[in-house]
């Protein structure tokens, strides 16, 4: 079995030279999301969470048309555990107890620099 992080790396290469459309590479990706994320519950739940991922894929090739000057991890999708407190979202570390409220402050800077929407 191929590791998911190799599996991500060349679909990821693939996407930043051209041989797939970002359509393509969201199409897999989302193919190997429903194959796996029922067996390991790794993300908060989100409603249309691929039809978001297409509009801002959709912004990012606008912004980068000439595939010669795309970024390295163009396209690559990254995911933050949830030990950063960013406002609207739960944060539980991954613990299965009930959410308790947080009092530390919100991480939202983190986030921002992350390029996380909130």
């Amino acid at each position: 079995m191929i590791p998911h992080s190799l599996i991500h790396r060349l679909l990821v290469e693939e996407l930043r030279l051209g041989a797939l459309t970002l359509p393509e590479f969201l199409s897999q990706v989302e193919a190997l999301f429903i194959e796996h994320e029922p067996l390991v519950l790794a993300f908060l739940p989100e409603e249309d969470r691929f039809k978001r991922l297409s509009r801002e894929a959709n912004d990012l090739a606008l912004h980068y048309p000439d595939l010669i000057k795309r970024p390295l991890l163009f396209g690559a999708l990254v995911g933050v555990k949830d030990i950063f407190h960013v406002e609207g979202f739960t944060t539980q570390a991954g613990s299965r107890l009930h959410p308790r409220r947080r009092t530390a402050p919100d991480d939202a800077g983190l986030a921002q620099s992350l390029g996380i929407r909130q």
